[in-house]
């Protein structure tokens, strides 16, 4: 095929395309408003009620605090356990004095920027 032949099959097939794009348009409005109302429904996205900002960071707030807590206890007893089963080995009795130690320093900072804010 001669560069000319190109050119002309590739202008027929453009305008081809924009008279059937353009015959289209109409259609294509409703079809997305069919396909919005299909998917959130005439009611909108029903994601359930609208929250204050400061009411869902108070909710992260709280479960980290929650978290925190579960940590504390978790290092309490992990110390607690390597003290009692030191059987006299200074090493492990002072490891676990220092993780007991380190869980309440630990549990005190997290509780006074609690506080401060």
């Amino acid at each position: 095929m001669t560069n000319r032949a190109i050119t002309i099959i590739f202008s027929a097939m453009s305008i081809f395309l924009l008279v059937s794009a353009v015959h289209a348009a109409p259609d294509l409005k409703n079809d997305i408003i069919k396909q919005i109302d299909a998917g959130t429904g005439s009611q909108g996205a029903d994601l359930g009620r609208p929250y204050d900002p400061r009411v869902v960071i108070a909710e992260i707030i709280r479960g980290a605090l929650t978290l925190v807590g579960i940590i504390f206890v978790v290092l309490m007893f992990l110390g607690g356990y390597l003290f009692v089963t030191a059987h006299g080995e200074q090493d492990q009795v002072d490891e676990g004095t220092k993780l007991i130690r380190g869980a309440i320093i630990g549990l005190v900072i997290v509780l006074m920027a609690y506080s401060i804010t």
